[in-house]
């Protein structure tokens, strides 16, 4: 009984997961047409970004989604 209860949870899992996946898959393509605060978020670091006088060797923009911030960062540095 623990097995088909096990194996259940597990189905049910992978369900959310594909579930999930598919929900995201179908709003990606309109994602940066409503991004607003992510953008406004991006202008203001890259404000901020004009007090550093440096010149990374690498530059790693974790959690960046799209990659909206991709653009702004290869500019500066």
């Amino acid at each position: 009984m623990t097995d088909q209860k096990s194996n259940s949870q597990i189905d049910m899992a992978i369900s959310y997961k594909q579930r999930l996946r598919s929900s995201y898959d179908a709003i990606a393509p309109k994602y940066e047409d409503v991004a607003d605060l992510q953008l406004e978020v991006i202008k203001r670091m890259g404000d901020r970004l004009e007090f550093f006088k440096t010149a990374p060797q690498k530059i790693v923009d974790l959690g960046s989604g799209t990659g909206l911030s991709r653009k702004l960062l290869k500019r500066k540095f």
